[in-house]
């Protein structure tokens, strides 16, 4: 992996950064580090910085250069620029600490139709060109990353992720290793998955490769990287779904609101299936890789377009039940009985 040219007047504490985090980062954890870090140089570079000690204003100036980016992507970047300058005051730079901006917006993920997957699917296996994106795997790959997070609930970077060794097609699993907060999962996948997975990976050639990336960017020696995923994704579930921003930060349709269609698609197959009310949640939660039920909860906003299903559902269960009640302007003997 080829680290980002620096220019900056803090180029060689940044390069000393960056060795340190190659030495304790995942690959694409580290890609993160060297955007962020990136865009603070060039802000310096570009603001005629000279050295010295870096203001609250100028840390301020340096986060409203990340627009138009989303919130939560500013927030991260922002987390990283402070652990950066607390590393960087070792060398004696003295910087204020970026204020960290507030992301708990009021974010409703998008939930997908059956009808929208389809459309979704059909899209993807049919119009992808290889001009979208400069990995010549990209036709194949997409397709084989939505069909996993769409089917797995997986998180993108996880997914990304995935080598060969982390796949077990005999017994239809995926060990997912690069997670959020640490936490490593089994994941079974349907068989109808497992058997497209089975052609992708032959299709690949990297059946007898462990260390294989199941998903290439523009070669085979690393993953496709979650910018550029999630960039092509937001850009095609745009076009398809027709949902956009309604405000400049906000976040538009993405390739995550298919996790959070899974878990609402999940919770209600349980309810069919006649699961306990009180198992819903701590088995979605733990398939999730969520830490508390607090975090599935926020995955299931429900959707609106949904509702009146729900609503004939109710009515059917509770049909007789309304009006076997007498109301108060009728003879209160009634209740009585």
């Amino acid at each position: 992996m080829n680290r980002p040219e620096l220019k900056s007047k803090l180029s060689g504490v940044m390069k000393q950064y960056f060795a340190k985090c190659e030495e304790e980062m995942a690959t694409l954890t580290l890609y993160e580090y060297y955007r962020a870090i990136k865009s603070l140089d060039d802000y310096l570079v570009e603001s005629n910085y000279t050295g010295g000690p870096i203001s609250a204003e100028e840390i301020d100036s340096w986060a409203k250069s990340l627009q138009p980016r989303k919130r939560s992507t500013i927030r991260i970047y922002q987390k990283i620029v402070s652990v950066f300058l607390k590393f960087a005051s070792a060398y004696g730079v003295q910087a204020e600490l970026p204020r960290i901006v507030d992301d708990t917006d009021d974010y409703v993920p998008h939930i997908f139709t059956d009808e929208e997957r389809a459309e979704i699917f059909t899209f993807l296996d049919s119009a992808i060109s290889k001009s979208i994106s400069k990995s010549p795997y990209i036709q194949v790959v997409l397709p084989m990353v939505v069909r996993i997070m769409d089917s797995c609930g997986t998180r993108e970077t996880e997914t990304l992720s995935l080598q060969m060794k982390d796949v077990d097609l005999q017994k239809g699993i995926l060990f997912l290793r690069n997670t959020k907060g640490n936490k490593e999962r089994i994941v079974p996948i349907s068989d109808s998955l497992n058997r497209i997975l089975s052609e992708y990976c032959l299709a690949m050639g990297i059946t007898s490769t462990p260390g294989a990336y199941l998903f290439p960017g523009k070669n085979k020696d690393e993953p496709l990287r979650s910018h550029t995923f999630s960039s092509l994704m937001s850009k095609i579930l745009s076009q398809i779904v027709g949902v956009s921003r309604e405000r400049k930060h906000d976040r538009s349709i993405c390739a995550h609101c298919l996790r959070h269609s899974f878990a609402c698609r999940s919770l209600e197959h349980m309810n069919d299936l006649g699961f306990d009310e009180d198992d819903r949640f701590p088995y979605l939660s733990t398939y999730l890789g969520h830490v508390n039920l607090y975090s599935t909860e926020r995955y299931l906003q429900y959707p609106t377009e949904r509702m009146d299903k729900e609503m004939e559902q109710f009515d059917a269960a509770g049909s007789g039940l309304l009006s076997s009640i007498p109301l108060f302007s009728e003879d209160i003997s009634a209740w009585e009985k």
